[in-house]
């Protein structure tokens, strides 16, 4: 445009004008020191599970860890359990209406992260193993549960925290507290311990109450499948009982 000419003209007489100077900053000094660092080290960075630290693993040592992790709760398995489970999730995601919106789960590599807010945590490491390959329909069966879950609550009126500012109220509207008992259970690696039989009773004992449909179940169902991948071969859960460990006190 003919008006605009002029601004133009000292837009790029702007540039022409640029200059350059070196600015000293002890923060982004200490930025290039660490990353010429991590760049020349022979090790891996390895980021902690509830904290911000992070910590040089060499790569014999992750590979153990993470595959003394892995064999712990999985077992390696061929291409047609993996093709099998594909093909049920399409049939599932077709009858929802969906086939066209979900794709198939990515071949994402499992890694770990490390607890170091565990005891003895030096000598003897302890990490939680991450699955990134999931389906997408573990989505839709999680709202699932959520609404079967609520309606669960209404009909059995139980009690149930989802945070811990709802357990801080419910504790401090307690009356008597040290005349009150109370149990907590210390539950080692609780969502892979999961079985299908423990699932199938509480899934069962949801269809007494009207609170799932057999749609829904064969979702939830179907979505237990996980698959792991390590190394480019898939994995699967095995069957695996369980302890909790239970003890009492005084409020």
């Amino acid at each position: 445009m003919k008006e605009l000419s002029a601004l133009e003209n000292d837009l790029l007489e702007l540039i022409s004008h640029v200059k350059f100077k070196n600015v000293k900053c002890a923060f982004h000094d200490q930025l290039d020191r660490d990353s010429t660092s991590i760049k020349n080290s022979d090790k891996l960075v390895i980021p902690a599970d509830k904290t911000t630290n992070f910590y040089n693993l060499s790569l014999d040592l992750y590979n153990k860890l993470l595959v003394d992790n892995i064999t712990a709760t999985y077992k390696a398995t061929d291409t047609n359990v993996v093709n099998e489970i594909n093909r049920d999730a399409k049939c599932l995601a077709t009858k929802l209406d969906l086939a066209d919106r979900i794709d198939i789960p990515a071949k994402k590599e499992a890694y770990i992260t490390l607890k170091d807010h565990k005891p003895n945590f030096v000598a003897k490491p302890k990490c939680r193993l991450i699955n990134p390959a999931k389906s997408e329909l573990g989505k839709i069966s999680k709202v699932i549960l959520d609404k079967c879950n609520s309606k669960l609550l209404a009909v059995t009126k139980i009690q149930q925290w989802k945070n811990t500012m709802a357990v801080v109220s419910w504790f401090s509207n307690l009356a008597n507290k040290s005349t009150t008992s109370f149990i907590f259970f210390d539950i080692v690696d609780f969502y892979p311990s999961i079985t299908e039989d423990l699932l199938s009773q509480a899934l069962n004992f949801a269809l007494l109450n009207d609170a799932i449909s057999e749609q829904d179940l064969d979702i939830v169902m179907h979505c237990r499948k996980s698959l792991l991948f390590y190394d480019g071969k898939p994995w699967v859960k095995k069957i695996i009982r369980r302890s909790i460990r239970c003890n009492h006190g005084k409020f």
